[in-house]
């Protein structure tokens, strides 16, 4: 007995029992899948077996029929991977509908790396084109193979292939300025040229330029140092920036030039402060005197940091005159 109306119990139904009152049926098969139980008649009696599950034959086998081929990060196999759907002797099997699901093979590629694009496809007349499938992470080395699967045939793992970094995309920094105080060295500053699945582009070997983001810290503050650098497979370092005004809310700009336009990137806020006292500063010179008489303009002396920034600290000052006639009288 059949569960569904279209499937067939095929074989030799009818057996006659042995000496032992046993009959076994040696060939019997089912045309169809699902759940299906028998019944079995002899003379005035029947008995139904158990259900049991007949599962759908394989339709044939899977096939490669474009390889994935080496590509850059985040761009599209070209040409597009395709699989097809064969038959035992690698004809292919026109009759055949089926979805077709691909993914990186698991063991291999950059770890975290994603399989993007349309990774599930009905095959048409048994052939299925992953357009536009691309992964997002590669470093040029390691290598990646792609899996595909289908309902009732064995996968299949393709050819190997490897993802090299992509071209460069923007800049970032990847070690951000840390505050200091007025006129220090900063701590190295390091600015990476990415590709635009955010891997360095260590193709990339121009010069990358830091400069204060406009608006931000103070308006007149200056950026010393070597603000210059040429990228050393995608990474620039600036090992001696200092800026001298104190102020809060600081950020660099890095600009540089790649892919036929200009790329830049922006730093973390960084702060400013005093430093300890290491210069004295004439921030008002005497004026309107005449011998022995008093300044109309007295001189005003500040205590400074490196940046020029007022020290709020004690010190002793002495003046003394070190051009000139005469003496300094007061």
């Amino acid at each position: 007995q059949q569960a569904a109306a279209t499937a067939q119990l095929q074989g030799a139904t009818v057996q006659v029992t042995d000496s032992s009152g046993i009959a076994t049926f040696p060939d019997l098969t089912v045309s169809g899948a699902g759940t299906f139980q028998l019944v079995a008649f002899a003379s005035s009696v029947s008995v139904e077996s158990n259900s049991f599950v007949v599962a759908n034959a394989m339709i044939g086998r899977l096939k490669f029929s474009v390889q994935p081929t080496a590509i850059s990060a985040l761009y599209p196999f070209n040409p597009a991977v395709t699989v097809q759907i064969v038959n035992d002797a690698g004809s292919l099997i026109t009759t055949a509908d089926t979805s077709i699901h691909m993914f990186i093979t698991t063991g291999t590629g950059v770890t975290n790396a994603v399989l993007q694009g349309t990774t599930s496809v009905t095959s048409v007349s048994g052939v299925a084109v992953f357009s536009g499938l691309s992964i997002d992470l590669g470093d040029g080395s390691t290598v990646y193979t792609l899996t595909a699967v289908a309902s009732n045939m064995a996968s299949i793992t393709s050819a190997s292939f490897v993802v090299h970094r992509g071209v460069p995309y923007l800049l970032s920094f990847t070690v951000n300025p840390v505050s200091t105080t007025g006129g220090a060295t900063l701590s190295t500053v390091t600015v990476s040229c990415l590709d635009s699945a955010g891997n360095v582009a260590t193709s990339y070997s121009g010069t990358v330029t830091v400069s204060l983001l406009p608006y931000s810290g103070t308006d007149s503050a200056t950026l010393s140092g070597t603000s210059t650098v040429t990228a050393v497979s995608g990474v620039a370092n600036f090992a001696t920036l200092s800026v001298d005004l104190v102020g809060s809310n600081y950020a660099l700009l890095a600009t540089g030039s790649a892919g036929g336009g200009v790329v830049s990137g922006v730093s973390s806020t960084f702060a400013i402060t005093a430093g300890a006292g290491t210069q004295i500063m004439f921030t008002q010179v005497p004026a309107g005197a005449s011998a022995a008489h008093v300044f109309s303009v007295q001189p005003v002396v500040i205590l400074a940091d490196a940046g020029g920034n007022l020290v709020s600290s004690t010190a002793n000052v002495v003046l003394s005159v070190v051009s000139g006639p005469g003496a300094l009288i007061g």
